[in-house]
């Protein structure tokens, strides 16, 4: 195994590697484009609203972050055991953090989720907030832990595509708008077909560690080809929900879906470039790839979130 200098280096940098900072943008992309519908939807902005939206998505983040980690650590182990220098050390099974550390500091996340809210909902008039964070709470139980424990049995990539391209989202343009719904909010169509690209991609580089641990993705039913191919379904979909969305909302103007439509194209172009390369156990390919994919999804969902200023 290879020598984790993690270990020897100081309390904080343990704690950053476990948050995971890199991956962030997942849910901060998301959470940004909630934003802007918000002010769309409301015809104004709120700097509260944002700030508790905000708020909310990183508390979110490290709950998922630190309590999957605590739910995945045989399986993780079983990877660093079956690839030593290929995959990057694991937060408990390298010994960064210890496992009731990790347990504790997701389960703070979830209750700082739910003082968040009731503030929100007492202060600034947001009722809904609480039943938002619960429903983001349970989502992730039963993509994590039992009895559903779907990220184990199957479901675990659609599960994720309801919660960071959906309910994430709705929760942040709630909490800037007060507003539920809006006509607008059909844009997240396009957000859950990204978010679903990007949750099938996840499990390419876990495939064959994934298997032994008896976990069931669509990369241990289908493999690496069938989950590329579908990888890439997914992300080209995405422009076309939008067009189809704008088509239907004559308050959406058909040029805010240009530049994001051209960053998936332009990036899904370069990812696919990579995608026969991208084969089992090829983890530095896996990860050019990934990059493509990541660049593509957040870059384009910021884009669109953007765009919507310049309507307003």
């Amino acid at each position: 195994m290879v020598e984790n200098t993690l270990v020897f280096g100081s309390y904080f940098k343990k704690w950053k590697y476990a948050s995971k900072t890199d991956s962030w943008p997942k849910m901060l992309a998301p959470a940004i484009l909630g934003q802007f519908l918000g002010c769309f939807a409301a015809q104004s902005s709120s700097a509260l609203g944002f700030l508790i939206g905000i708020s909310l998505t990183v508390c979110n983040l490290l709950v998922i972050v630190f309590l999957n980690d605590w739910g995945d650590q045989r399986v993780d182990t079983i990877k660093r055991q079956m690839f030593p220098s290929e995959c990057s050390p694991k937060t408990i099974p390298d010994r960064i953090l210890r496992s009731h550390s990790l347990l504790f500091a997701g389960l703070f996340a979830a209750c700082c989720m739910l003082v968040i809210t009731g503030f929100a909902a007492w202060y600034n008039h947001r009722p809904m907030l609480p039943i938002f964070a619960i429903i983001a709470l349970l989502m992730f139980q039963a993509y994590t832990f039992s009895p559903f424990k779907l990220n184990y049995r199957g479901g675990g990539e659609f599960l994720e595509m309801l919660g960071i391209g959906f309910v994430l989202p709705l929760m942040n343009s709630y909490a800037q708008s007060g507003i539920i719904w809006h006509s607008s909010y059909s844009l997240l169509l396009g957000s859950c077909s990204l978010a679903l690209a990007s949750a099938l991609a996840s499990g390419i580089s876990d495939e064959d560690s994934d298997l032994s641990g008896g976990k069931q993705t669509f990369a241990t039913r289908y493999g690496n080809t069938s989950v590329k191919q579908a990888v890439a379904f997914f992300l080209f979909l995405s422009p076309l929900l939008w067009l189809a969305v704008i088509l239907k909302n004559p308050s959406l103007p058909i040029y805010i879906a240009l530049a994001p439509s051209a960053l998936i194209y332009y990036f899904g172009y370069k990812m696919q470039g990579l995608a026969k390369q991208s084969s089992s156990r090829a983890f530095r390919a896996q990860r050019r790839y990934k990059s493509y994919l990541h660049k593509a999804i957040w870059l384009s969902i910021l884009c669109m979130g953007l765009s919507l200023v310049f309507i307003n």
